[in-house]
C-alpha cells in the first residue's frame, strides 16, 4: 500500500508532507479497526484525499 501512495505521490506531484500524513493516518486507522486487503487500497485512496486537503 506504501509504495502505491509513493508511485501516486510521484505521479501527481504531490509535497511529501501528504505522503507522511497519509501513512500516519493509515497506521492509526489499522490499528483502530480490520480491513480486508480489498479494501486496503480504498482506505488508502480515501485517506489521501483527506491528507490533501487537510493541508490545504
Amino acid at each position: 500500500l506504501v509504495a502505491w501512495l509513493v508511485e501516486v505521490r510521484n505521479y501527481l506531484g504531490l509535497y511529501y508532507e501528504v505522503l507522511y500524513l497519509t501513512v500516519n493516518i493509515i497506521d492509526r486507522s489499522l490499528s483502530l479497526m480490520e480491513v480486508t486487503p480489498d479494501r486496503l487500497m480504498l482506505l488508502g485512496a480515501a485517506l489521501l484525499i483527506i491528507s490533501l486537503k487537510y493541508e490545504q
